[in-house]
């Protein structure tokens, strides 16, 4: 599950990278900040833990996991908006 949930990190942090070029990052992670396995588990629980108060069980289920990488994600390390 680890292994899943990492690769499904990385690739979302690719397409990250991909959307910067465009000025349009998903997310904005600091610099110098390494993401791992166990912080994308991390990310993901806290991130199923915050639906759980907001939807039904049957309502979390659809969710994708990468779906709910990504909104950890943006979740965790929100853009700032352009001044």
């Amino acid at each position: 599950m680890k292994l899943y949930v990492m690769g499904v990190g990385e690739g979302i942090a690719w397409a990250n990278t991909a959307a910067e070029k465009n000025n349009a990052p998903l997310y904005c992670q600091p610099p110098n900040f390494s993401l791992n396995g166990d912080i994308y588990i991390d990310i993901l629980d806290k991130t199923i833990k915050m639906l759980e108060s907001k939807t039904t069980a049957k309502e979390l289920n659809e969710y994708s996991v990468g779906l709910l990488v990504l909104m950890g994600l943006q979740q965790s390390f929100p853009c700032q908006a352009a001044k």
